[in-house]
């Protein structure tokens, strides 16, 4: 069964009140702000970073540890938005107060690989019966040879920052591998919109198409984000909206010539069709260069509309896989970013 670890850190958390310490005393002073949360944070749809870019990022520590350092490195920057689960409970934001926390994991299992998370978790009695009220880190230790540990149950209000898989045997961290899931914030909008971006890698296959782009992280509001497997930005509202994507990709080393096909298609009850699409050839690449495929215009949704981006690689002239990158740094500077973008202009 996973287990939790938990790591006490020099932290604010603005809007609980009756706050505590970590032995539930009570301490002073107390932010009693029920109805602060029902105001300005209500503004916040998905939890997440708000600043800066590497706030509460989780990295690997040295020395030939099992640490792990969580933070920016610089003090009172790092603030996140965390969203409640229980009706009524809003949203709290989380500022670390120290340059960056240290973090042992228990040792790698001898044989059986295993999964641990990292969350920050804001504890409030008022909603989780805890008999505490501040925000934590929290390591979740998977099971050996198990899957995602996930969220305790016990918790009201968290925030999946890392996920870390430390294979069997592992002698330090250096043989572990992070995925970054920390999310950007979500705000609330009159208007319809979301932006959804890459933290991981995709390999397609020349084999299997047209390949669904997988979305790890979104800005989002109204209800445009996001339906099975993070592949699709459901429609709230008909009317037009300003679709816009652009894949950054390498050829995985291959010099022969690549052709892709990046599509945006919607789905409607009963029709799947492709409203946008761009093609792009190239020849003689190689694994040290990137090429980025765009495509934007104006389309006609409806309410319970689906839209989703694919890409497809001609058979006849790419028999190998592509890779879609979520750095750009990959590359160098000056290269952009891959997203999907889709904003309500007006009424048809």
């Amino acid at each position: 069964m996973p287990t939790t670890q938990i790591t006490e850190i020099t932290a604010s958390v603005d809007t609980v009140g009756s706050r505590t310490n970590s032995a539930g005393s009570g301490v002073s002073p107390d932010w009693s702000s029920e109805e602060r949360r029902m105001g300005i944070l209500g503004q916040f749809a998905a939890g997440g970073i708000i600043t800066p870019v590497a706030g509460w990022q989780v990295v690997a520590g040295g020395g030939g540890t099992m640490n792990i350092v969580v933070g920016s490195g610089a003090t009172k920057v790092d603030i996140a938005a965390l969203i409640g689960t229980v009706a009524g409970q809003g949203a709290y934001l989380a500022r670390l107060d120290q340059t960056s926390v240290t973090i042992a994991l228990d040792a790698a299992h001898a044989t059986l690989a295993r999964i641990d998370e990292v969350y920050l978790v804001v504890y409030d009695n008022a909603y989780d019966s805890t008999s505490r009220v501040l925000p934590r880190l929290v390591v979740r230790k998977g099971d050996n040879g198990g899957g995602n540990p996930g969220v305790d149950s016990a918790w009201k209000a968290s925030l999946l920052l890392s996920r870390i898989n430390i294979p069997g045997g592992a002698a330090n961290i250096a043989a572990c591998t992070f995925t970054d899931l920390r999310p950007a914030a979500g705000y609330r909008s009159r208007t319809p919109y979301a932006k959804l971006y890459k933290t991981a890698n995709q390999t397609l296959s020349a084999a299997a198409n047209p390949v669904d782009i997988i979305w790890e992280a979104a800005i989002y509001n109204n209800g445009m984000w996001v339906s099975t497997a993070n592949t699709q930005i459901l429609v709230p509202h008909t009317g037009l909206y300003d679709v816009k994507c652009q894949v950054l990709f390498s050829d995985l080393g291959s010099t022969s010539s690549l052709t892709e096909f990046l599509m945006i298609w919607k789905n409607h009850p009963g029709v799947n069709e492709c409203v946008l699409g761009q093609m792009s050839v190239m020849a003689d690449n190689s694994v040290t260069g990137g090429h980025l495929l765009q495509v934007s215009g104006i389309i006609s949704l409806a309410a319970g509309d689906q839209i989703k981006a694919k890409m497809d690689q001609s058979p006849s002239f790419s028999t190998q896989n592509a890779q879609i990158i979520a750095d750009p740094l990959a590359f160098g500077p000056g290269w952009d970013a891959t997203f999907f973008e889709a904003r309500y202009v007006g009424q048809l």
